[in-house]
């Protein structure tokens, strides 16, 4: 039987994604990786990387996705819930 990996926060899931791309080739000057939902088919994962700040060269983007490909695989990304807007006191 195949475990369900742990659903996470973006936050997060940006935070360990900064940690082992930042060690990349190339990018060390990485300072934030952004995260986002996909609706995947099947148990495949349910997040990709959405970019890097700052912009990484093509090589370093390279090196920076192949550190992460692996905590795809680790985290799922848990749903977010829309923030509920205060009603303003009348």
């Amino acid at each position: 039987m195949i475990e369900k990996a742990p659903e996470k926060t973006a936050m997060f899931i940006e935070g360990e994604c900064l940690k082992v791309a930042g060690r990349a080739q190339g990018c060390s000057e990485l300072t934030a990786v952004r995260v986002g939902p996909l609706k995947p088919e099947g148990s495949g994962p349910n997040w990709e990387v959405l970019g890097f700040t700052p912009d990484l060269p093509p090589l370093a983007a390279s090196s920076a996705h192949e550190a992460i490909a692996p905590l795809r695989q680790r985290y799922a990304l848990a749903p977010s819930h829309p923030r509920k807007r205060a009603t303003p006191p009348r």
